[in-house]
């Protein structure tokens, strides 16, 4: 009788610590997923002030353009 019950102890702590391991690696893919929709959000904010700085770029470019050209014209 002593080893049956051994043996289902062991077999009751190796079934709680799968369902641990199992519990803790839900726990892991959560923190994941989330740390993905962070980085997503955080990619996307990036390119959003990318975006903004190749236009004020152009913007500035233009300006110069058109700077120049009036210079061009007054030394003439």
């Amino acid at each position: 009788m002593e080893f049956e019950d051994k043996y289902i102890d062991e077999s009751d702590d190796f079934f709680m610590d799968s369902l641990e391991e199992k519990d803790n690696l839900i726990k892991e893919i959560s923190l994941l997923k989330i740390h993905l929709e962070e980085a997503k959000l955080a990619e996307e904010a990036l390119k959003k002030q990318i975006l903004e700085r190749e236009k004020q770029n152009e913007n500035l470019e233009l300006e110069i353009v058109s700077l120049r050209k009036e210079l061009e014209k007054k030394k003439v």
